[in-house]
């Protein structure tokens, strides 16, 4: 690309697409008017330095964009991943099976870090079984988390399961969700649940994470023929808000789930 597309200042939507390959963002980006990102296939540092071409460290990349509002990152590969725009509201980070192997390579330990004071809306899906945030400001804006972990990817041997997911996962999925304590409506999978489900002693030996939780939605997922709930997990998503008594949970129909469901 030609520098002046990087350095543009009226430039407001910009989406970049590698979805076959990986694509190291090395030229620096100076577009303060942007508003919405999307980034496809994105790579944010170099496999050995653990910093981008430029010597900056992960995240730094983000500060280009002053006025940024929504950020799409999808199938994305990264090692620690700063995200942070004072402008931002919608956040999104979908990472697919290939990306979450090459995030592996980089660092077992990946984490994401999220400051970003006005963010309303978090999703989050994807093959990361690793802190999906290991440290966060405080969220006054944030109404709606979306948070769903599909089942072990296909090359993810018995071992790898253990140590990923039974070990680390459910406690660090707990301590991710401590940290949206003012979302109101919040969307979780049944796989999500099952997650939680793993580790009972964790659920009992912290808090519920939302206070101001007044609906809350169940996912089922596609052809899905018998469902079983984890109510221990549901009472503890539900038991700390101020609004559990007019609180709305809506649990997934079977008859649906063997149509669609995600």
């Amino acid at each position: 690309y030609p520098s002046c597309f990087f350095t543009c200042e009226t430039v407001r939507v910009l989406e970049l697409c590698y979805p076959n390959q990986r694509m190291l963002l090395l030229k620096p980006f100076c577009l303060p008017a942007l508003k919405t990102l999307h980034l496809t296939g994105a790579t944010f540092n170099d496999k050995d330095q653990g910093q981008d071409k430029n010597g900056e460290e992960e995240g730094e990349f983000f500060s280009c964009f002053p006025n940024l509002e929504n950020l799409i990152l999808l199938n994305s590969s990264f090692r620690n991943l700063n995200i942070s725009g004072p402008q931002l509201r919608n956040l999104e980070i979908l990472i697919e099976e290939s990306a979450w192997v090459y995030s592996w390579l980089y660092s077992p330990e990946s984490k994401i870090v999220i400051s970003t004071p006005r963010l309303a809306s978090f999703k989050f899906e994807g093959y990361v079984y690793i802190p999906l945030v290991s440290s966060i400001t405080y969220l006054p804006y944030l109404e709606k988390v979306y948070i769903h972990l599909p089942p072990s990817p296909r090359f993810c041997t018995h071992f790898i399961r253990d140590i990923i997911i039974k070990q680390r996962m459910p406690l660090n999925l707990i301590k991710t969700l401590l940290q949206f304590p003012n979302a109101n409506s919040v969307t979780i999978s049944l796989e999500t649940l099952e997650i939680l489900a793993m580790d009972p002693g964790s659920l009992s030996s912290h808090p519920s994470p939302f206070c101001n939780l007044k609906h809350l939605k169940l996912m089922a997922p596609r052809k899905c023929s018998n469902l079983i709930l984890p109510f221990n997990v549901i009472t503890y998503l539900t038991k700390g808000s101020s609004f559990c008594n007019t609180m709305v949970v809506k649990f997934p129909d079977p008859k649906e789930s063997q149509k669609g469901g995600y």
